[in-house]
């Protein structure tokens, strides 16, 4: 019995999710050189060092100053990371993802690939929105295995103040990243119109 008790809970560990983010934290201080790229620190002697300052009024939308304080670009995103040295920009309000490019006179924006979404998220499926038919969708899962999706809004829809009820197949920081153990129902909606809402459907194989 403690045999087949310790190996469901083998199981169950190994199909946990192995994501792990380097992410950037408010007052966090990062930097940016051509040789590396982005980091949490630099020893190249030519480098831009930025510092993340959360926005106040602006729905938790991140802003990054320079070391005298001046502004050196605002974003439309509530989470960032470092993965290989780019930043990446997550707009939870928007299921979008970006990464941020240094140019010769200040910085732009740039979507992610789904190539480069594969990357990042790896074992993940990348869901669009698109996708949805009278905004439901149906995922198969296959039994006694965990399935990873990713949720990529390729519309002009918008999700702010949306919320996923049950929650708990939700990522902590990276809100359209569902790690799905189970069978069901999920959805999202808008906390002030039921009728506005994402409805997903988990069913077996």
């Amino acid at each position: 019995m403690k045999r087949i008790l310790y190996l469901t809970t083998l199981i169950l560990f190994l199909t946990l999710p192995a994501y792990a983010y380097d992410s950037v934290e408010n007052n966090y201080e990062i930097t940016y050189s051509q040789k590396r790229g982005w980091a949490f620190s630099s020893t190249d002697k030519e480098k831009t060092v930025l510092i993340k300052k959360q926005a106040e009024g602006s729905g938790g939308y991140s802003e990054y100053y320079y070391e005298d304080g001046t502004l050196a670009v605002t974003l439309n995103s509530d989470y960032e990371f470092i993965f290989e040295n780019n930043l990446i920009c997550v707009v939870n309000s928007n299921f979008k993802y970006y990464k941020l490019i240094k140019t010769s006179d200040g910085f732009k924006i740039s979507a992610l690939t789904i190539p480069e979404l594969k990357e990042i998220f790896p074992n993940t499926d990348i869901i669009k929105i698109s996708e949805f038919v009278d905004n439901q969708i149906i995922i198969k899962k296959a039994p006694f295995k965990d399935k990873n999706i990713l949720l990529l809004n390729d519309t002009n829809k918008y999700f702010y103040k949306y919320s996923l009820t049950p929650n708990y197949i939700q990522d902590e920081n990276i809100k359209g990243l569902l790690h799905i153990n189970n069978y069901g129902e999920f959805e999202f909606s808008h906390y002030e119109d039921e009728n506005e809402k994402l409805k997903i459907t988990v069913r077996m194989y």
